[in-house]
């Protein structure tokens, strides 16, 4: 018969914190962020069993991964205001377009009106003024 090995404390903080980058956390519930605090929580722990001086390289994969998430999300944030200046640019550019297309519509309008107003000069036999 085998014995079943009793995780050591690093070994459970290390399966915690695979656990919280995945999001399949076992102990804490919900969608929790990846911290120091959460990663001793999820193994079980009092948060202040996982200490820099007791378990130097775990403590700094965690800050690195808390860091990698952080600069994620402020490029997302930074791409998303890039997105929103350039509709904002397109919406300004659309707008002197359409200011373009409405001065264009009132001059074919005119031009339509004094069309038709020769043309109606014409089924009618008045003579008409032609500039030459």
């Amino acid at each position: 018969m085998k014995e079943e090995k009793t995780p050591t404390a690093e070994e459970s903080f290390r399966a915690a914190f695979e656990r919280l980058k995945k999001g399949c956390n076992v102990i804490l519930e919900g969608k929790v962020p990846v911290t120091q605090n959460n990663v001793a929580r999820e193994a079980g722990r009092d948060p202040s069993a996982l200490k820099k001086n007791r378990y130097p390289l775990l403590v700094l994969e965690i800050q690195a991964f808390v860091k990698a998430q952080e600069d994620k999300a402020r490029v997302r944030s930074s791409s998303k205001d890039n997105r929103t200046r350039s509709d904002k640019e397109k919406i300004q550019a659309l707008r002197k377009q359409n200011g373009v297309l409405e001065s264009m519509l009132h001059f074919l309008r005119e031009e339509n009106n004094a069309l038709m107003e020769e043309l109606d000069k014409l089924k009618t036999g008045i003579p008409l003024k032609i500039d030459r």
